[in-house]
């Protein structure tokens, strides 16, 4: 490419003394030296215009939309804000609204594993909110009461030799059951003579709470037949108590009275299985 300023300089060396030969030397590399200069310019300004025109066809990075992105939008809700949720309450504390049962469901199977009315001296009452069950006293206390309880269910069967009972309560909540298990408990400590009767209490190793009963008896200071197994099993705000008496050895053969009373009580296991429609959450049996 000519140089811009050679027609003053051409001016200048024809007024000017002659140039030594390193003096011209150095100018024509001088010159060189910008021609360089002037030609990677032009070729760097080409390129850049090359890769602009590529990325402005292309989308720029990534092939995204020049256009500007949208603000963002806020969207403000016109409704009520949801109500926060309210835990429920602990099975201690629960009330009606929570959940808890207040009617023994229609066609409970109250009267599972009593015998059938099938003979003519023998009879079978209920299920029914009318019929009398555990009515007796333990020195001079009631057994039970249903003072409490918004709702009951009972069934007996008699015959010789062999009567057994079967008495739901069901309260307002599990404390009123409790208050009443505790209480016929308490009977039950307190009077592990009565009479004739001898009481033994044991643990029930049941749902939420429960015990049972083996009564055998004495007659004239002498080991006499018969026994009577009692269980008593509160599940959520119910409260079961299931009998069974019969001349079994009693007193007078403490070991086989302890087999006739573990087999009246597994007798009672279905029973007391069905206790779970009154837990708020399922029975671990």
């Amino acid at each position: 490419m000519a140089d811009v300023f050679d027609p003053l300089r051409t001016l200048e060396e024809l007024s000017a003394p002659p140039l030594s030969a390193g003096e011209v030397r150095r100018r024509g590399d001088q010159r060189r030296r910008r021609r360089s200069l002037v030609q990677v310019g032009m070729v760097t300004v080409a390129v850049f215009g090359i890769a602009a025109t590529f990325t402005l066809v292309a989308g720029g990075p990534g092939n995204g939309d020049l256009s500007p992105a949208p603000a963002p939008t806020h969207t403000t809700p016109t409704g009520p804000a949801p109500a926060p949720s309210v835990p429920t309450g602990t099975a201690g504390a629960a009330t009606p609204a929570q959940g808890w049962l207040q009617r023994v469901p229609r066609g409970f199977a109250l009267a599972q594993g009593l015998p059938d009315d099938s003979g003519s001296d023998s009879s079978l009452e209920g299920p029914s909110s009318n019929v009398a069950a555990f009515d007796g006293t333990v020195c001079d206390l009631p057994v039970v009461s249903r003072d409490a309880a918004v709702d009951s269910l009972a069934a007996t069967y008699q015959a010789p030799e062999d009567s057994r009972a079967r008495l739901l309560l069901v309260f307002r909540d599990p404390a009123a059951a409790q208050a009443e298990l505790t209480r016929i408990e308490d009977v039950f400590s307190r009077c592990p003579v009565d009479g004739g009767a001898r009481h033994r209490l044991s643990p029930l190793t049941r749902r939420d709470a429960g015990w049972w009963v083996l009564t055998t008896y004495v007659a004239d200071g002498l080991p006499s037949l018969g026994q009577e197994t009692l269980v008593v099993n509160r599940v959520g705000n119910a409260l079961l108590l299931a009998s069974e008496y019969g001349e079994g050895p009693g007193a007078t053969d403490r070991e086989a009275a302890d087999q006739i009373d573990r087999e009246a009580r597994n007798r009672m296991l279905p029973l007391l299985s069905d206790l779970c429609i009154f837990a708020l959450d399922p029975c671990t049996q």
